[in-house]
């Protein structure tokens, strides 16, 4: 059985091969610039009473970590980072105000100050919601960012060509043609051209069409037997990620053009003509998708490229900065952030509201706030209209393979859910306005998930607390606000995504028990192979299976 600290940095999902279960986020970005205790009332150093107003404070807002009054569940750290000292709510602290007449009129004072003005424009069957307050599009401090946003040519995530699902796959080629071999074999990723598997210690270069071998090269053990490729966009070299390395291959003979190493965890991302490897306890650097290193930084905090638009994100002492992803030049920074996510249009952050009024057995509130690419707020969603920013941290569960994943970045439009409303909904990326929504079981502070791969957004919700159920997903295009929640509601262990087109979500993985086909659309299972199908893995155009002594083309 593998343990989960050697799979971090693999084409296996954690846990897979145990009773997985569903990880809440540990928000990545760093701990909160105002201090462990958070000015909490009670805390040491406070000097704030829950009974007054909530003072006005210029710093940014403290970092998301574990909500007051909660039990902390076992975590998943940004991209293999520990977390740092600080980080997150006092786990004990629950605010009860009374509510006294001097507690009710401060808030209505609050409330009548900070007005928010929904209009509602039903359109067809869609619902449009136009959001004014302090910092949202009709502020004189957005009309620059919102300008840019407009006119700019938007940067989406890379298309990913994807196979048809709607039938149960049936075997095109194996290899070897001979018969079964007596090693372990594994799908590491690849294109619609060349496919790239590990046998024993050499990784072998296939031909995607036919299953004969391109090219065989060595894989040192030290560079670690969980290996994962992402291909770079012109498609003549993939960067292939071992526990501690990382080599860049010729993806027509297999030659190594360059190399890269890092601590365990460390991860691979192509995007946009660039190939980057992260390692969070050093920094970033960056190659053309021919091999050639561009440049290369030294960072100590929580690092997201988001190649597909040209950025790099990354955690900073107060906050998080962003960075030219071709050249590594400073673009900007903003105060520190519970999570972000890249859209077409510009990065969507959510910032936390004030500790002082958050509610019994709620996690704080957010304002969700929208810049362009070059650092200026074009809007934002107040905090007072109870949205939230999904988490965008990788889970353990639902997730696509990291060839997959880490080879397209940021979402076609930006999800966002609201316990209170019991709903997702699609924003309007250039202009912040609610497009569209949709009823979903939200459970009580419950953490959704968003993540994206081409057109298509990822939401994975969980069924129950944290540790009692198993999660579900949706997978449809942004813009579609329709669509079911699938998966193994029984908390099954070892369900990932294996591949998804938005008409059929297929989910399954190594450690579970069969690979299964649902209707995206209405939930119904279209289709299961069991365990003996092998294990199915997405490159190109075409899905994979991979047993103990055969790799097969199965569609």
């Amino acid at each position: 059985m593998h343990e989960c600290a050697d799979l971090s940095s693999s084409n296996y999902l954690c846990g897979r091969d145990e009773n997985l279960k569903y990880t809440p986020h540990v928000n990545q970005w760093g701990s909160s610039p105002w201090g462990d205790n958070d000015g909490q009332p009670g805390a040491p150093g406070s000097t704030e009473s829950p009974f007054d107003a909530p003072e006005v404070r210029q710093e940014a807002p403290p970092v998301f970590g574990a909500a007051p009054g909660f039990p902390t569940y076992p975590q998943t750290q940004g991209w293999g980072q520990s977390p740092q000292p600080g980080y997150g709510y006092p786990p004990q602290f629950t605010p009860q105000p009374p509510d006294g007449p001097r507690h009710r009129g401060k808030v209505i004072g609050i409330v009548v100050s900070a007005v928010v003005v929904v209009l509602a424009l039903v359109i067809g069957s869609v619902v449009v919601w136009k959001f004014s307050s302090p910092g949202s599009g009709s502020d004189p401090d957005t009309t620059a960012g919102k300008a840019e946003v407009a006119s700019e040519a938007p940067r989406p995530p890379a298309e990913v060509k994807l196979p048809s699902l709607s039938a149960a796959p049936t075997t095109l080629w194996s290899y070897p043609p001979s018969g079964d071999s007596s090693d372990y074999m594994s799908v590491l990723g690849g294109d619609t051209k060349t496919v790239i598997i590990k046998v024993g210690d050499s990784i072998i270069g296939l031909d995607a069409a036919g299953g004969s071998q391109l090219w065989q090269q060595p894989w040192p053990k030290s560079n670690g037997d969980y290996v994962y490729c992402v291909v770079g966009t012109s498609g003549d070299a993939a960067m292939c990620v071992g526990g501690t390395a990382a080599a860049i291959v010729d993806m027509k003979t297999g030659t190594t053009k360059n190399t890269v190493s890092g601590q365990s965890g460390s991860s691979g991302y192509s995007g946009s003509g660039l190939l980057a490897y992260v390692d969070n306890t050093k920094g970033i650097t960056v190659f053309d998708d021919s091999g050639q290193q561009l440049w290369t930084k030294p960072m100590t905090g929580v690092v997201q490229p988001l190649l597909d638009q040209g950025i790099v994100a990354a955690q900073a002492p107060m906050g998080t900065k962003f960075y030219d992803a071709k050249t590594g030049d400073d673009l900007f920074s903003i105060g520190a952030v519970d999570d972000l996510i890249a859209t077409s249009r510009g990065i969507a952050v959510s910032v936390r509201g004030s500790s002082a009024d958050v509610e019994p057995g709620r996690y704080p509130k957010q304002r969700i706030d929208f810049y362009s690419f070059t650092g200026k707020k074009a809007w934002s969603i107040p905090q007072d209209a109870h949205y939230r920013l999904p988490h965008t941290s990788i889970l353990t569960s639902y997730a696509l393979p990291q060839s997959v994943q880490n080879s397209t970045s940021g979402v076609a439009l930006p999800i966002v859910y609201s316990e209170d409303k019991g709903e997702i909904a699609g924003v309007d990326d250039a202009t912040g306005d609610i497009r569209w929504s949709q009823q979903v079981p939200l459970v009580p502070h419950t953490l959704p998930s968003l993540s994206g791969i081409g057109d298509l957004c990822i939401v994975v919700i969980p069924t129950a607390e944290p540790g009692a159920g198993a999660p579900r997903v949706r997978v449809r295009k942004c813009t579609d606000s329709t669509g079911a929640l699938v998966g193994d509601t029984q908390g099954g262990g070892g369900r990932g995504l294996v591949a998804v087109d938005g008409n059929q979500t297929v989910t399954g993985g190594l450690g579970s028990d069969s690979t299964t086909a649902y209707d995206a659309a209405t939930g119904q299972q279209l289709w299961q192979l069991g365990r003996d199908a092998g294990t199915f893995t997405l490159v190109g155009d075409a899905l994979y299976s991979a047993s103990l002594g055969k790799v097969s083309r199965v569609s």
